[in-house]
């Protein structure tokens, strides 16, 4: 009788994780300079080579030494205070790092909050910073790798970087960029959302990731880049000098335990902003939520990303791509009640919308079908022959369209009474 072979854990390389039952599993770096998982299970933190839940047996990520070396990890967990507190500490050392640049520093400090929870987010962290030519970022890359979660630094960033870099580590990406490519951005644009990305080297990742890019321009685009944060930094009146090694080693690893016991504690209870935005479009209701849910525990200190999500939210909306999708909306809106439409009729509404506004773009009805094909919105055969929408049909999908883009539609949204259907038919048997 053959008896059964004890069945062996799958082994799976992880960057570190919280389970679904509460269990923290962290990447840190041990005394004599390997990497380890520090594991938080309800009883004293540990530190071991390997961690086995369920059928997985979970071991360190196998990463180029340069790579290993130039992170920091924390090395055990410490006491981080209040969230306030914690917050406070790391907005004045952002604050030093960019030359006492305020404009900078809050939005930044929100987004190294954000590092640490990123896989329990809608969306990662990313923020787009504009640099003057008469800035220098040198400190201020050097401190945000030392406070956000598996930084990788990387001085100017190609359009390969998702097959070149070591995505398995669930990196925080701080670069530069000179002149961004329709590639370069669309790889960009991908590591916003969770799921499957081939690459050139017969691979797949999940380039799901927390970024912060320098840039000399702003994007032209916010949408082509994935909705990042726009923020531009002020000329620094002196020159910062980046932290000696040996001090800099002494600062990111204070900050790293801290940041460590402040996942532990609160990745859990991450929950929705309480602040009140208005009325603003799906990704940057998005942002909102992953860069001030990180911040747990304190609803005034949430408040202070407001304004500049509300800026964001008007940059969106006069960028070009969107600005036609959100003008398009509107006009479907307006139209709410009609029986149809053709695209000739859209298109001329749109056109006026975009004359009165000082738009010199032109949309034709060809476009206008391609853009409604865009959004989900199928055209058909309607009234004489031509080419449209069928109101009735399509009035759920545009409610839904009119939320992502803050836009309000009317709440009435039966299909049984049409404004501008034909009077009935007189009811002969009546008569």
């Amino acid at each position: 009788m053959r008896t059964k072979e004890p069945k062996t854990a799958r082994l799976a390389p992880s960057a570190g994780t919280v389970f679904a039952d509460g269990i923290g599993m962290e990447l840190v770096r041990n005394s004599n300079g390997t990497l380890g998982f520090l594991i938080s299970d309800g009883h004293a933190p540990r530190i071991v080579d390997q961690f086995t839940q369920g059928k997985v047996t979970h071991t360190t990520p196998q990463v180029h030494p340069s790579v290993r070396e130039s992170l920091a990890l924390p090395s055990g967990l410490a006491k981080f205070g209040s969230t306030r507190q914690l917050f406070d500490e790391v907005v004045a050392l952002i604050s030093r790092a960019s030359g006492e640049n305020q404009n900078v520093a809050v939005p930044l400090s929100f987004l190294v909050f954000a590092s640490w929870v990123t896989e329990n987010s809608p969306v990662p962290p990313f923020l787009w910073v504009v640099v003057p030519t008469t800035c220098t970022i040198a400190a201020l890359k050097q401190t945000l790798g030392m406070l956000c979660r598996h930084a990788i630094v990387v001085n100017l960033l190609s359009a390969s970087w998702l097959s070149a870099l070591p995505m398995s580590l669930q990196p925080t990406l701080i670069a530069e960029i000179d002149s961004p490519s329709r590639r370069l951005l669309n790889t960009l644009r991908a590591s916003q959302t969770h799921g499957v990305h081939p690459t050139r080297a017969g691979q797949v990742l999940d380039p799901f990731c927390a970024k912060v890019i320098f840039s000399r321009e702003p994007l032209e685009d916010p949408a082509a880049a994935g909705f990042p944060l726009e923020i531009t930094m002020a000329p620094a009146g002196d020159f910062v000098q980046p932290l000696d090694s040996g001090h800099a080693a002494q600062v990111a690893e204070k900050f790293q335990n801290r940041f460590l016991a402040y996942r532990l504690e609160k990745f859990s209870k991450m929950a929705p902003p309480t602040f009140d935005l208005g009325r603003v479009s799906a990704p940057v209701r998005a942002l909102a939520h992953t860069l001030a849910g990180a911040i747990v525990g304190d609803d005034d200190l949430q408040a202070q990303i407001v304004p500049y999500l509300r800026q964001l939210n008007a940059d969106v909306h006069t960028c070009t791509e969107a600005l036609f999708e959100a003008t398009l909306v509107e006009v479907l809106i307006h139209r709410w009640n009609d029986r149809e439409v053709g695209d000739t009729e859209l298109a001329g509404d749109v056109n006026t919308i975009f004359c009165g506004r000082g738009e010199s773009k032109q949309l034709s009805p060809e476009m206008i079908g391609w853009r409604l094909r865009r959004l989900g919105l199928r055209t058909t055969t309607i009234s004489r022959g031509l080419k449209g929408l069928k109101l009735a049909d399509v009035r759920p999908a545009i409610a839904k369209l009119a939320l992502l883009h803050g836009l309000k539609a009317p709440e009435n949204t039966s299909t049984h009474s049409e404004a501008h259907d034909p009077p009935p038919e007189p009811d002969i048997m009546s008569a």
